[in-house]
């Protein structure tokens, strides 16, 4: 938490107004050059952010993306899994897309994208990254275990994060304070640090290994051999009847993700879902959403199936009978506390997958039974009565979908054994023109209703104790203009931390998005939300104006402002604002630059503003400030050649009228944060 200190307005006054007069100038510089296409920056940031539907995207979907970019695939040889890869395209422009290719045979060009109806213009263009065409395509000749093992690509990627000041838990302090209180400070340095060797064989066969040390954390001591912590995992396709075949660490989603879900896919996703890949590899740096052990998919024409087995032991905090209190899912082990924490509970799992699937329908059931070592203690208070108790737990879950001509439906009705819960959510979409759309989503997530890797479309933070509806539609009236409005209501009706009795509240989002040509292009999102936290009810009102401008195909220019006032009831009106520029340019196949200036007035939690940056390769940056705050940031890239690539990135984040930043161990002395961070990839 920042401290306050008064006597800053002037200031912040005057530096505000400079960097509006700067923000806005950008636009007077706007001329009629030629026509150049949106880069894949602004392309990756716009789909990686999702603004309007609240959909995070995962560092694997990324790294997935940065590699196909590399290794395109042939549009008229490409399959449904290929597609699949793609997060931002939904499952009905899947189908399309197959769909298209069926009827009339291989495309001669990428420009055969425009006839097909369910795609608009920037996943289109979006596209063109990831594809190419070859109507006459070498066939394939049948694939090797030697070629497997030997014929692929090696890349290795390393990262290291370097703050340049000091928190408290990384001071000296006397042994007579640290026997009183071990946890004053960290056990490791202040250095965060993970390495990648990752193997690929046409998109064929994939293992790698990752390890990871967090800031704080201990390395190559008698506490840790080496890192923090290790993930392996290796997957193979299409061999033999073995659709997928995964060993080590994997990711398992099914249906609409009411037993099994990604935790990067929380929030708002809307997509009617026809059939995702049910397994794939975990890759990533996080240490608890994921599996350990072996799966697979085992295909018979159009059916199926994907067992499942999982054995991993995870981080827990015990009461004092041994019993677990709650499950630990950041993967910090810098303290004494922290330390003990790790490990200290087993798991196994056993679920199964099966499906029928059909160009225009599919359905599905999943089942899982999971046992672990200790017991759960659900606790006294009243919003913990059904929070997880006892060793076992099991689900069953049916999931179904159809698309005829312009409805499509798709939806999973689920079953908890632990408290006899149900669950279920269903999701409809009605495109009555191909530059029209309305969508509509009902869930239901009973009190009782248990399941430990679900992530369904929520407002909460668990797929449990909620219902609601959502209503949405997107409307392109000219190819230029893109208008999108989404209403959705939420029920609690058990009662919620902070809360003692049911609760509701809803949301309203309206976005425009203008193309003005292909050089300009304006964006503006407002929402209003109601909840109630702690027995008050909190509004909030947000508003994000976007301007971004490519003069060429190098250079690309954004500016933001973005505004929030947010009140409790009864309490006084709370506001914030935004004000910043981006600039990106390519200067050559060498070396590429990103700079990011912004100023930020928030005041307090309330009204907090997000802030989007360019991060270091497979990762976005999203920072969330609550105080007054100028926040400056640059990456350089360098490629030399195809095989070596260096980023370096520097933050610079200037606290206004403030003693300190943070607190506990966390606490920086003085209004200064500075961090600096590098990346090294090498493919071999």
């Amino acid at each position: 938490m920042v401290q306050q200190n008064k006597g800053f307005s002037n200031y912040q006054q005057v530096l505000l107004k400079t960097i509006v007069i700067a923000c806005f100038s950008v636009l007077c510089f706007v001329d009629n050059l030629l026509a150049q296409e949106l880069s894949w920056d602004y392309y990756l940031e716009k789909f990686a952010q999702q603004d309007f539907y609240e959909r995070p995207v995962s560092d694997e979907d990324l790294q997935d993306l940065y590699h196909l970019r590399e290794q395109p695939l042939n549009i008229n040889t490409v399959t449904k899994n290929d597609l699949e890869r793609l997060f931002f395209l939904e499952s009905v422009q899947i189908e399309d897309i197959l769909a298209y290719l069926y009827q009339y045979g291989p495309m001669k060009s990428l420009g055969e994208l425009q006839f097909i109806e369910s795609l608009d213009y920037e996943r289109r263009e979006f596209l063109k990254f990831f594809l190419y065409v070859d109507d006459n395509p070498v066939e394939k000749s049948s694939v090797s275990l030697k070629n497997l093992l030997k014929g692929g690509h090696y890349s290795f990627t390393t990262r290291l994060d370097i703050p340049l000041y000091q928190r408290d838990g990384y001071k000296n302090y006397p042994d007579s304070i640290l026997l009183k209180t071990p946890d004053k400070k960290y056990l490791g340095n202040a250095l965060y640090h993970y390495v990648k060797l990752q193997y690929d064989y046409r998109n064929r066969l994939y293992w790698g290994l990752t390890a990871v040390k967090d800031a704080g954390e201990p390395f190559a001591n008698n506490l840790n051999k080496g890192y923090d912590s290790y993930s392996f995992h290796l997957l193979l396709k299409n061999w033999a009847f073995w659709e997928i075949l995964a060993l080590g660490d994997y990711r398992v989603r099914t249906g609409e993700g009411l037993l099994f879900g990604s935790a990067f896919s929380m929030g708002k996703e809307f997509d009617i879902t026809m059939s995702r890949q049910v397994i794939n590899k975990h890759t990533s740096t996080d240490e608890y959403y994921f599996m350990r052990g072996v799966a697979a998919t085992l295909k018979w024409g159009d059916w199926r199936f994907s067992p499942f087995v999982s054995f991993r032991k995870t981080d827990a905090s015990l009461d004092d009978d041994g019993n677990i209190e709650s499950l630990k899912t950041d993967g910090y082990h810098r303290t004494w506390t922290e330390y003990f924490r790790k490990n200290n509970v087993f798991n196994s799992l056993y679920g199964a997958h099966l499906s029928y699937n059909r160009p225009h329908y599919k359905t599905g059931m999943t089942g899982y039974y999971q046992h672990w070592n200790r017991e759960f203690s659900t606790g006294t208070q009243l919003y913990k009565r059904y929070a997880p108790s006892g060793k076992r737990f099991w689900g069953l879950s049916a999931d179904y979908g159809v698309a005829l001509g312009n409805w499509a439906f798709s939806g999973e009705l689920a079953y908890s054994g632990l408290y006899h819960g149900w669950a279920t959510v269903n999701k409809l979409l009605y495109r009555p023109l191909a530059d029209f759309k309305l969508f509509a989503l009902y869930r239901l997530y009973s009190y009782r209703y248990y399941a430990p890797y679900a992530f369904a479309f929520s407002e909460g933070s668990k797929t449990q104790n909620e219902s609601g509806f959502y209503l949405g539609t997107e409307y392109q009236p000219w190819r230029f203009i893109q208008l999108k409005a989404a209403f959705d209501y939420y029920y609690f009706p058990w009662p919620k931390y902070g809360l003692d009795h049911s609760s509701d509240g809803y949301q309203i989002r309206l976005q425009s998005d203008i193309r003005q040509n292909d050089r300009m292009r304006y964006s503006a999102t407002y929402s209003f939300k109601k909840k109630e936290k702690f027995n008050v009810f909190h509004y909030t009102h947000r508003l994000r104006l976007k301007y971004i401008y490519q003069p060429d195909e190098r250079m690309v220019l954004q500016t933001e402002c973005s505004g929030v006032g947010a009140n409790k009831a009864g309490g006084k009106q709370k506001y914030g604002a935004l004000v910043g520029e981006s600039f990106s340019w390519v200067m050559n196949s060498l070396l590429k630059t990103t700079l990011t200036c912004a100023y930020i007035h928030a005041d307090g939690s309330l009204c907090s503003l997000s802030l989007y940056e360019p991060g270091l390769l497979y990762s976005f940056s999203f920072n969330n400030f609550y105080d007054p705050v100028l926040r400056t940031s640059g990456t350089l890239r360098l490629d030399f050649g195809k095989r070596v690539m260096l980023m370096v990135k520097y933050g610079l984040s200037k606290y206004f009228g403030v003693m300190e930043i943070s607190s506990g161990r966390q606490r920086i002395a003085g209004s200064l944060k500075q961090d600096l961070y590098l990346q090294l990839r090498v493919k071999i």
